[in-house]
């Protein structure tokens, strides 16, 4: 951030003050948007955060203050009054804003729906708070609280948050032991998916919701790519499937994978139509067809042996039990 001192002779020209930082502070980062702050509000806190800026950021970016590019004078932010005192302004301001009752519930909010649910009980969120209060801000604490709370432990909740795409993708690839040399591919599968790398064009990041990830062309994606990553067509990216001696059925092939791949059973509905679909594809999938898209799918045939695995496996990766953690 480079925030410079306003020149008060300027008039309604005067240039430097920039209330991004500020804005971005009290609605993303701790009061979030309904935290009973005002335009005004944000105007103060940039003017406390003047001088505060970044040395060479394109080499180590190391915080630095410039206290010529400070603005002198007392500071009021909510009702709160902050006396002139060069960067130690808004080291003050951060620890005012962290320990307000709206920035615990807005933190204690986030970290419900990203280990609890998309939509967790305001009686949760609020025992979240108080303990975050509490404890002065102890997320050790307020993680502990959450832990232990019913709510977590809930069968409505259980394997109840879908997987974002990065989830998925990195999950795949651990759950099938995957030797990666290249990770250009899976990058690629990441853009396709809506979640590229260092992508996220908002300040917001990304989200954390089905909201966002979840629809048909989504999870059509999502399974050409696990039936991609279990078929070997990934260039660079290995998987070693060991199959059992003999002839094994499709069933206890299934069956076998599933203890391998999910860390949980898998329903009788999805069992089932997964078996259908793999006598589908088994009877008409040329294996030597590579999966659509851009992901820099390789175009390799595996080979009878290896192919009822590689085609369970792509089809469990891409079951509604694995989507979710």
């Amino acid at each position: 951030m480079l925030n410079f001192r306003r020149n008060p002779k300027a008039g309604k020209n005067r240039a430097g003050l920039n209330e991004n930082y500020a804005r971005e502070l009290m609605e993303l980062h701790t009061l979030g948007v309904n935290g009973g702050y005002t335009q005004a509000d944000v105007i103060q806190v940039a003017r406390v955060f003047t001088g505060w800026t970044i040395d060479r950021p394109l080499v180590d970016g190391q915080f630095r203050f410039v206290p010529d590019r400070h603005e002198p004078g007392t500071k009021k932010v909510m009702g709160r009054t902050f006396k002139e005192n060069g960067e130690r302004e808004g080291r003050d301001l951060l620890h005012f804003l962290a320990t307000r009752p709206a920035t615990a519930h807005f933190v204690c909010g986030k970290l419900a729906v990203r280990f609890v649910s998309d939509n967790p009980s305001a009686g949760l969120v609020n025992r979240m708070a108080a303990t975050y209060l509490s404890s002065g801000g102890d997320i050790s604490a307020v993680l502990k609280a959450m832990y232990r709370s019913p709510e977590f432990w809930s069968t409505d909740v259980y394997r109840g948050k879908v997987k974002t795409p990065l989830e998925f993708v990195v999950s795949a690839v651990r759950a099938a032991n995957t030797d990666v040399a290249n990770l250009r591919p899976l990058a690629n599968a990441l853009r396709e998916m809506g979640m590229p790398l260092y992508g996220s064009i908002p300040p917001t990041g990304y989200k954390w919701d089905a909201a966002d990830w979840v629809s048909t062309a989504a999870l059509v994606g999502r399974m050409n790519f696990a039936l991609a990553l279990a078929a070997n067509r990934l260039p660079g990216i290995t998987t070693a499937w060991t199959s059992p001696p003999g002839a094994p059925s499709p069933q206890s092939e299934e069956a076998r994978l599933e203890a391998l791949l999910l860390a949980g059973e898998t329903s009788q509905t999805t069992r089932a139509a997964m078996l259908r679909l793999f006598e589908t594809q088994s009877a008409t999938t040329d294996p030597a067809q590579p999966v659509s898209g851009d992901s820099g799918l390789q175009n390799r045939a595996p080979t009878a042996p290896e192919r009822p695995d590689r085609l369970l496996a792509g089809l469990l990766l891409g079951s509604p039990e694995f989507q979710r953690r």
